[in-house]
């Protein structure tokens, strides 16, 4: 769905460019620049949010382009009454993404520039106005899908959003800090210092450079320069609220440490949406490029051709998932390795999510009793779990590592249960237990239990010789997750 989407977005920005520049083969530029750039085409292939967003992103320009048309159109009533319509779908889509993903309103300032610059009378007009607004509440209606999944209590339910408390928290992102990527407390749990922001403006404009390769970016610069022509100034102001909003606004205001790889890989993909837009500048840039040239037509497929290659060749690596199943691969092994009816503990997404697609899409080691502990710091979660694991004993409210800890925990169960983590919170359970490596995760014994080094090896060696290797001899990018999961085998 994630190549079906973006590929829909790489239309959209041919046909808004080509009603733009009314040149094919600049448009095709632009478009098939923003398909092979770097971080585009990687989510392309990932399934999450991004491409529904970039598909959004694109859409709500091509409507705005085509309402732009017909209020320029000759025909003076009937394009104004055909253009109405044009707003009132804008507002319908503009809500209905925001449903998918928040960063989409990063738009507004750009969008609402551009409805006022060929409408100053738009919040005047009521009655355009207030039937735009109705559309758009209507658009944010699939958030009443949160409540009424959360009521049927299914095994992953995020902060059970059935009251209104709850849900105006995962609304407005108030875990992670609603204005941020992430919260203050991370920064000072794991003692990180704030990136400078001279800092985050070089690795984000270096990251262009990386997304459209030289040939891109100067293409892109031309475009930005041309733009400010008296026929494309509004498009290009239009591009540039747009552009700084999604780009270095952004990317200040999310307050990510870049110095850590894993949360820069993390920062890449908020990299895309300011991406699409540059695409539009490397279509206009190209336009101007053709426009100067004597032999055109054979000029233009030349350049085209040279971009899409040189970016196809520069990215192929960033994009290529032919045989990379370690994360599928890391969530078997650990699974494969447990003794049934057995506790995992993990800590932190990667194993915890893809163990909860292994056991609820693929069904696989369902006996096992999986616990997320950085989830368990919160109430509905521990709520989730005692009803879903209703013979483990979790004393408390919630794990805050004072009232309940790692040593209450495994005391409480370790009777009944094996138990085993993949990382710990805290080490308060080495007063009366200790761990012992258990392939992929460390197995808890009682501190006087009696085995030998040899002997713990050679239980290592019996697991990992059932264990599944595919990929984990590739190098990867050490921003991304791979890169990581790597770390958790040596």
């Amino acid at each position: 769905m994630s190549a079906f989407l973006d590929s829909c977005c790489c239309l959209l920005v041919f046909l808004s460019l080509n009603k733009i520049t009314r040149d094919p083969a600049s448009s095709l530029c632009g478009s098939i620049s923003l398909a092979c750039s770097r971080f585009f085409w990687h989510y392309s292939e990932v399934a999450e949010v991004f491409a529904l967003n970039n598909f959004f992103a694109s859409l709500l320009i091509y409507i705005l382009i085509c309402w732009r048309e017909k209020i320029l159109n000759a025909q003076a009533v009937s394009g104004v009454r055909g253009a109405t319509g044009y707003l009132y779908l804008f507002s319908f889509c503009y809500g209905l993404s925001l449903t998918n993903h928040h960063t989409m309103i990063l738009l507004f300032p750009a969008f609402l520039f551009f409805i006022l610059y060929y409408r100053r009378n738009f919040f005047l007009n009521l009655k355009v106005l207030l039937p735009s607004f109705l559309l758009f509440l209507t658009g944010l209606l699939p958030y009443i899908y949160l409540p009424l999944a959360a009521m049927r209590e299914p095994p992953m339910n995020w902060m059970n959003p059935v009251n209104s408390k709850n849900f105006k928290a995962i609304i407005l992102r108030e875990n992670y800090g609603s204005l941020s990527l992430i919260s203050k407390k991370i920064f000072k749990d794991f003692h990180i210092k704030p990136t400078s922001t001279v800092k985050k403006l070089s690795v984000y404009f270096t990251f262009l450079y990386h997304q459209f390769a030289i040939t891109g970016l100067l293409l892109g610069i031309t475009g930005l320069i041309y733009g400010f022509s008296k026929d494309f100034l509004p498009f290009n102001i239009f591009l540039l609220i747009a552009f700084f909003f999604c780009g270095p606004f952004f990317i200040i205001l999310a307050n990510m440490p870049v110095e850590i790889p894993l949360l820069l890989g993390v920062l890449h993909r908020f990299y895309i949406m300011s991406a699409v837009i540059f695409a539009f500048w490397i279509g206009t840039g190209t336009y101007k490029l053709f426009k100067s040239l004597r032999y055109r037509e054979i000029f233009s497929v030349i350049i085209t051709s040279i971009c899409f290659l040189i970016l196809f060749f520069s990215n192929l690596k960033e994009a290529d998932f032919r045989d990379n199943y370690l994360a599928f691969d890391y969530g078997k092994n650990i699974l494969s390795s447990l003794p049934e009816d057995s506790i995992l503990f993990l800590k932190g997404d990667l194993p915890s999510m893809t163990i909860d697609y292994l056991q609820m899409v693929e069904g696989y080691r369902t006996d096992v009793h999986v616990i997320d502990q950085v989830k368990l710091h919160h109430k509905w979660y521990v709520h989730q779990i005692k009803k879903r694991f209703p013979h483990v004993i979790i004393p408390g409210e919630r794990y805050d590592k004072k009232n309940l800890t790692n040593l209450i925990l495994i005391s409480s169960n370790i009777e009944r249960y094996s138990i085993f983590f993949t990382d710990f919170e805290e080490r308060t359970y080495e007063k009366k237990f200790k761990a012992i490596k258990w392939g992929l995760a460390k197995k808890i014994i009682p501190k006087d239990t009696v085995i030998s080094q040899t002997e713990i090896e050679k239980q290592n060696k019996d697991i990992e010789n059932g264990f599944i290797f595919r990929g984990l001899n590739r190098s990867y990018s050490p921003t991304s997750w791979e890169s990581h999961i790597k770390t958790l085998y040596f």
